[in-house]
């Protein structure tokens, strides 16, 4: 469904089936203009799906596998259906068609997500998922003038399953001049990760063994950094920061730093008294403060979900764009470390402090 009317919530929506999966038979995926939501959805719920939102649009394709049939609405009640044979009746799968890293590439199936004839393994369709939906969220982001010879800098890689994804990507599109490199602590992983990528024939990616306060990034490259923990991420923008990163993509995880350092306040208190909303408000505020702080850097920064919550708890995504328009945070994080009585800065403040 595209070409939406004013009453439509979503820019576009689309609905494909799950091909040799258990699950729920279909799913919908609903876009904003910086957002995908997609959720499963029953036969039964499909038929009510499409009887809630199709009138909503000015264009609704489906694809059967013989034949492409469209339902135009001009939006004042007039409606067109026109319906053409394919010449083709193998209907793309949803993994053929929608995905950007393809199942068939050789990567994947020495990670062990697909197998030898290219399928993805049941089990692995969650994963696959999440590595291009990665794939989707950069390859949205990044100006495409900004891709000669530039230079990404995954911190804390681990098995290099997004690494791989987004180099494969990139040179597929015919970026041949992308560099990236992998960063982990753990030499077994990558002794692995540099296995594959020798098996597979990705050119120009390197994975090293190095602590991330080791490493100095290139002026204007690109920084990743997924559930880097707690003071790791702030490590980690740091380096962006420092080093005027073109795009710095970040995935927060264990925010413990602020919450040791937050105390009970007679305004927050009912909040803070409760374990749970405790370490939630300290996410929330942690990454309030990592934003306004990017923003202070000369960043245009947005925060958003980034898989779904049946993969992983840390689903939340900061991404930040340099465009080296400095904003004057200091009064706003001095008022939201006064209202939570920070004892101290949080950590990515500090950094920049003692820079």
């Amino acid at each position: 469904m595209s070409n939406p009317l004013t009453e439509a919530k979503y820019t576009k929506r689309v609905i494909t089936t799950h091909p040799k999966q258990d699950a729920d038979a279909y799913s919908v995926s609903e876009f904003t203009q910086t957002q995908c939501f997609t959720t499963p959805l029953t036969t039964t719920g499909l038929v009510t799906d499409l009887q809630t939102h199709w009138q909503y649009y000015k264009q609704v394709l489906i694809q059967l596998p013989t034949t492409d049939t469209q339902i135009l609405h001009n939006g004042k009640g007039k409606v067109t259906l026109k319906t053409h044979n394919r010449s083709n009746s193998k209907l793309h799968t949803k993994i053929d068609k929608k995905y950007l890293v393809p199942r068939t590439a050789p990567f994947l199936h020495r990670l062990g997500i697909t197998t030898s004839q290219g399928e993805v393994k049941k089990s692995m369709y969650g994963k696959y998922r999440q590595i291009n939906k990665f794939v989707e969220i950069l390859s949205t982001t990044f100006n495409q003038g900004d891709l000669s010879d530039l230079k990404l800098y995954d911190f804390g890689c681990g098995k290099g399953y997004l690494t791989m994804a987004i180099h494969h990507y990139l040179r597929a599109q015919g970026h041949d001049g992308i560099e990236t490199i992998g960063i982990d602590l753990k030499e077994s992983v990558i002794e692995s990760n540099r296995a594959i990528v020798a098996e597979s024939g990705l050119d120009n990616l390197t994975f090293t063994y190095s602590d991330i306060n080791q490493i100095e990034m290139d002026r204007g490259s690109v920084l990743i950094a997924l559930h880097a923990c707690d003071i790791a991420t702030d490590i980690a923008l740091h380096k962006g920061i420092k080093s005027q990163a073109k795009y710095i993509i970040a995935s927060p995880c264990c925010h413990k730093q602020v919450r040791k350092s937050m105390s009970h306040h007679v305004i927050t208190q009912p909040i803070t008294q409760h374990g749970i909303l405790l370490e939630r408000q300290a996410e929330i505020l942690t990454d309030t403060i990592r934003c306004l702080l990017l923003e202070s850097a000369g960043y245009r920064t947005d925060i958003f979900e980034f898989v779904s919550t049946e993969h992983t708890s840390k689903n939340l995504m900061i991404r930040a764009v340099y465009t080296g328009n400095k904003k004057d945070n200091t009064e706003r994080i001095a008022l939201l470390k006064s209202i939570f009585t920070l004892s101290e800065p949080q950590y990515l403040e500090q950094l920049l402090m003692d820079r």
